[in-house]
C-alpha cells in the first residue's frame, strides 16, 4: 500500500480571493437604485444545504471510492482521483466559482473554497474524518489597476488511519503562506457566504450582497474578515458611520489586521479627518512594520504617486521580510525600471521568474527578454 504523502494531489491554479482588501474610494457611486439586483441573490442557501451531497454524486461516490476498498488511506487516495481524475469528477479551478457542492457537482468548476466544500462533504460521506482549512496572509494577484487584495486561502485537511491528508486545488499556487490550520464547518459557511457575498459587491448588487453577508455573520460573527468586508459594504452604499463602526470592530476582533487598518486611514482621508488618519497611520507602522504585505501596499501606493524612490524602498522591505514572493521582485523590477535603472529591472525580473511557475513564469521571461533585447 502507498505510504501518504502531505499533499495528496497539487494542482497549479490561481487562487481564489476572499476579499479582505478594497480601496474604500472604489465604486463609491454604486447604488442599490441601479444594481439590477437578481430576486434569487437575495435569499442564501441554508447551511445544510450548502454541504449537502446530491443523490447522483452520492452512487457515483459510492461506486468509485466507498466499495472499492475498506481502508480508510485507501478511501483518501480514490477520493483524490475521483475529484480530479478524468474518470471521476475532473473538478476544474474556476475563479469566482464559490459553489456548494451540488453546483461544484453540475458544473465540475469551483474555487479553492468551493472546491474544500466538496471535498470535505465527499471525504465524510465516504468515513473519513475531514475539516476544512484557511490559511492566512496570501497575497494575490490586483483586483483592478487601483486595488490590491490579501486573502486567505481555502483546502480540505483529511484523517485517515493516523495519516493526515491535504487535498488542494491551489496548492503551488500559494506563496509566503504558514502552514494551514482547521477551522469550524461554521468559519467554512462563513467564508463561502462572505465570498458569495463579495462577489456580488463587485458586481453592484448591494442588497443581495448584504443578504449573503448577514448570513456569513450568523455563522461566525466573530471572523474579522467578516466586518472589513461589512465595512466596505457600507461605503459602497454611501453610509460612512457603518464603515467607520465595522473597521473599529474588526480591529478589536484583530488589531494587526491589516486590511481594516488601511481602510479605516482611506475612511478619514476620504472625509478630511487628518488627525484621526495620521494617528492610525502611525499605528499600522509599528503594528506591521515588519508584514511584508504591508510594505508591499505601500509601495504600490506611492508607485501609483509616482514616489518611485519610496516605492523602491517599501518594496526592498518586502523581500527582506520575505524574498521567496515574487510579485515583491516584479514589484521592484517595475520600480527599478521606471527608476531608469534597467539592468536592477533585469536582475529582479530574473529572481521573479526563478521563483513562479505557470503562466506568471511565462510572463516574467517575455518581459526579461523584451528587456534583454533592449539592453543589447
Amino acid at each position: 500500500m502507498a505510504t501518504p504523502q502531505p499533499h495528496v494531489r497539487s494542482q497549479r491554479m490561481l487562487l481564489a480571493a476572499l476579499l479582505a482588501l478594497v480601496p474604500l474610494g472604489a465604486r463609491a457611486t454604486d447604488s442599490l437604485a441601479n444594481t439590477g439586483t437578481d430576486a434569487a441573490a437575495l435569499v442564501p442557501p441554508a447551511p445544510e444545504t450548502v454541504l449537502a451531497v446530491p443523490p447522483e454524486l452520492q452512487r457515483m461516490l459510492q461506486t468509485k471510492v466507498i466499495d472499492a476498498t475498506r481502508s480508510h488511506v485507501g478511501r483518501a487516495e480514490l477520493l483524490t482521483h475521483f475529484l480530479f481524475a478524468d474518470d471521476g469528477l475532473h473538478v476544474q479551478y474556476q475563479p469566482g466559482a464559490t459553489h456548494d457542492v451540488a453546483e461544484a457537482f453540475d458544473t465540475r468548476r469551483a474555487d479553492c473554497l468551493g472546491f474544500t466544500i466538496l471535498a470535505v462533504a465527499l471525504a465524510r460521506a465516504a468515513g473519513l474524518h475531514a475539516q476544512g482549512q484557511e490559511l492566512e496572509r496570501i497575497l494575490a494577484r490586483d483586483l483592478d489597476a487601483d486595488t490590491a487584495i490579501q486573502i486567505t486561502h481555502a483546502n480540505a485537511g483529511l484523517s485517515a488511519s493516523g495519516h493526515r491528508y491535504v487535498i488542494d486545488i491551489a496548492d503551488d499556487e500559494l506563496f509566503g503562506a504558514p502552514p494551514p490550520h482547521a477551522v469550524s464547518d461554521a468559519r467554512l459557511l462563513a467564508m463561502f457566504y462572505d465570498n458569495r457575498a463579495m462577489e456580488l459587491m463587485i458586481g453592484g448588487q448591494l442588497e443581495a450582497a448584504n443578504a449573503w453577508l448577514q448570513a456569513a455573520m450568523r455563522e461566525d460573527a466573530d471572523y474579522p474578515v467578516l466586518w472589513n468586508n461589512a465595512a466596505v459594504l457600507a461605503h459602497r452604499g454611501g453610509d460612512m458611520a457603518t464603515a467607520e463602526r465595522d473597521l473599529l470592530h474588526t480591529l478589536q476582533l484583530a488589531p494587526k489586521n491589516s486590511a481594516a487598518l488601511f481602510n479605516l486611514i482611506g475612511l478619514y482621508r476620504q472625509q478630511g479627518n487628518t488627525v484621526q488618519a495620521e494617528a492610525w497611520q502611525q499605528r499600522a507602522e509599528k503594528a506591521l512594520r515588519r508584514d511584508p504585505f504591508h510594505q508591499y501596499v505601500l509601495g504600490r501606493t506611492y508607485e501609483r504617486d509616482g514616489n518611485y524612490a519610496e516605492a523602491e524602498r517599501h518594496y526592498r522591505l518586502a523581500i527582506h521580510f520575505d524574498h521567496n514572493v515574487h510579485q515583491f521582485h516584479f514589484a521592484l523590477a517595475r520600480t527599478y525600471f521606471l527608476e531608469g535603472q534597467p539592468r536592477h529591472a533585469g536582475a529582479e525580473l530574473a529572481r521573479a521568474s526563478q521563483l513562479s511557475s505557470g503562466h506568471d513564469h511565462d510572463a516574467y521571461q517575455a518581459k526579461l527578454d523584451k528587456l534583454r533585447q533592449m539592453l543589447h
